[in-house]
Formats: structure tokens, sequence, C-alpha cells
């Protein structure tokens, strides 16, 4: 069976890359994604998102009946239901990867409509989140697939030199992580210890210049470390030097149904994680066995927590210890790579 994969947004999809047939651990790979990276002005981003789904409709006309099943990843309104429609309509099997619940956030009846039209023209979806995939069983009686995070455990290197009492934090600035609530936390965690506290905060520049005036007024310049869109090599020596992150979530709907890659990331260098407990991804996971949990939105909690990390070394190398076993037993990429293959399998 030949599977073409629609990875993430078809408004990055390229025909003049159509015909390079590449080899990846001796799989042939056929890669159609641009850039990665948005223009910046509004208008651009417009004439890519005609450009890409012209060319994901071009596709699926004239190139669809080569192939026998279809994946598409993280598929969204205007990206990619057009070529979802054009590619169920073709006889093939369409596996879908759903990883966020966006009817839960804002534009509710579009994105309510968007799930519909996904439930309908897919064969089976793929959920990342157990969450996710009683959503859809229960709205939409449809096939799902518990398919997990995927994590590259080679990328980190856990016996890289240690900063000590260093506490990471990578992802976005935005409110769905309460990077606010995470500040508010460490910084009573200073006040409330003697300990020689040091945070690094890495991500992208959506709200940094916000984060720049927290942190200033809460006179932890000296101590906060902002690092502002590194690359992929750059956090790969930026994580393992860590030896403490933080997993942390508001209490949201939005955040209920996803479960972040970065988790997997934490547990791959072997450092202890302290996680907001509540709905959602969580509850996975028990206290002092895995990671470190906390009551979520409790800034408090937070301090309390991070306190106890330094207070019980020994414990919480255990616990680290466990975190990256569980992590390597569900997220590893072999192991989720089986799940994918036996479904592709079946379906044939």
């Amino acid at each position: 069976m030949e599977c073409f994969v629609f990875v993430c947004y078809p408004t990055r999809f390229s025909r003049n890359k159509l015909d390079q047939v590449q080899k990846w651990k001796g799989i042939p790979v056929r890669y159609f994604s641009g850039s990665s990276i948005y223009p910046n002005t509004m208008f651009k981003r417009l004439i890519q998102l005609l450009r890409g789904v012209f060319n994901c409709t071009w596709f699926c006309l004239t190139q669809a009946n080569n192939f026998d099943a279809f994946f598409f990843s993280i598929p969204r309104w205007v990206d990619s239901i057009v070529g979802l429609r054009l590619c169920s309509a073709r006889g093939g099997v369409v596996f879908v990867d759903q990883t966020e619940l966006f009817s839960a956030g804002v534009n509710t009846l579009l994105h309510k409509l968007e799930e519909r039209l996904i439930a309908k023209y897919s064969s089976t979806l793929f959920t990342i989140s157990k969450r996710l995939q009683q959503y859809y069983q229960e709205q939409f009686s449809k096939t799902t697939i518990l398919l997990p995070i995927v994590v590259n455990f080679s990328r980190f290197n856990s016996e890289i030199l240690v900063e000590s009492r260093t506490i990471g934090y990578v992802g976005s600035f935005g409110s769905k992580d309460g990077v606010d609530l995470i500040l508010d936390g460490f910084e009573q965690a200073c006040k409330t210890s003697n300990l020689p506290l040091k945070l690094k905060l890495i991500g992208s520049p959506h709200s940094s210049e916000t984060l720049v005036e927290k942190i200033k007024q809460k006179d932890l310049s000296n101590r906060v470390e902002l690092i502002i869109n590194p690359s992929n090599q750059q956090i790969n020596q930026l994580l393992p030097k860590c030896d403490t992150f933080i997993m942390n979530r508001t209490n949201s709907e939005f955040a209920k149904y996803g479960y972040p890659t970065k988790l997997g990331e934490y547990f791959a260098c072997k450092r202890s994680v302290l996680m907001s407990e509540g709905p959602g991804f969580s509850e996975d996971y028990s206290d002092k066995v895995e990671a470190i949990k906390y009551e979520v939105e409790n800034p408090q909690a937070l301090a309390d927590a991070i306190i106890w990390r330094y207070n019980n070394p020994d414990e919480a190398d255990i616990i680290a210890q466990r975190g990256y076993d569980y992590a390597k037993k569900h997220f590893d990429s072999e192991v989720v790579g089986q799940i994918m293959s036996n479904a592709i399998e079946n379906a044939s």
C-alpha cells in the first residue's frame, strides 16, 4: 500500500516537489511542504493560503488515484477540507490525525462544522489523547485510534552537565500554558526559600515583550532568562541543562483535550517534571510516581512543588527515572510507528 501524507498545512504545499522521492531510513518519502515559517503580513498569509488550497485541490484531482491511502495531519478548515473531501470521494482510505479540540476555543460553530466534516470524510481518526478519542466516539460514532505524542529520544543527551537548581519551560508564552502563573509560582518559591533558583523560559516572540515587563516588575531579571526562537539544535542542548521542568496548563476546555509534545521531551531528558493537576493529560500520571503534581492554577501550590523537589533530591531523581521509563514505553517513535503501521495494514 502506498500512502500519501498531508503534513500539517497544505497551505505550504509545493507542486514543484511532487516528483522528488527521497529516502528516510530506507523508506521512500515524497516531501511536499514548503517553509514552516508564516509570512509576516496578513496579505502574504492570505496569498499563501489561497495558493495552498489551489495546489492541494490540483493534487487531489490529478494524482490521488496513484495512492491507496491518505494521511491528513491536523487538517484545518480552509487548508484541508477540500482535499479531504476529494480523497474520500476517490475511494482511498483516509486517515486523519487530530491533536486539538478547536471547538473548545473560539469560533465554536465554525469549528463544530469542521469537526463534523472531518469525521464524515475520514475512514479512521487518530487522536492524541483519551479525552479527544472519547469526544469523537460519542459525538460522531467514529472509529478512532489513540496515537500518542512522538518523541525522538536520541535528540536529548541526559549526560550533558546540568545547571543546578535551574527550572525550564519550553513553548508558547500565551494564555493556554499559563506562563504568568509559572512566574507567580517561581516568585513565591524564591521568596519563601533560600534556594538560588533560576528559570529559563524558552519560546516564540509572541507576548515576549509583555513577559519582559512582568519579569522586571517582579524584580526577577537576575533569576529569569528569556530565550526567544532558538533553533532545534539549540533546544537539544538547552533542555538537558535544566534539572527540572514545569509542565503547566490552565483549567480551560481547550487544554483538556490536547497532549503537549513538550512533556515527552521533558521526560526524555530524564529530569524532574512539575505537572499541573487537572482534567486532561495529567490524569495519566500519579503524584510522586512519574511526576511531581500541583493544583492547577495555584501559584502557591507550584511554589510548594518547586521547594519539595529541591528538598528531596534523591526521591526526585527516582521520579524522573520513572517518568523517562513511562515516556520510553509509550512515546518512542518505534512504538508510535507500530500503531500507525498496524492501522494501515488493517485498512488494507
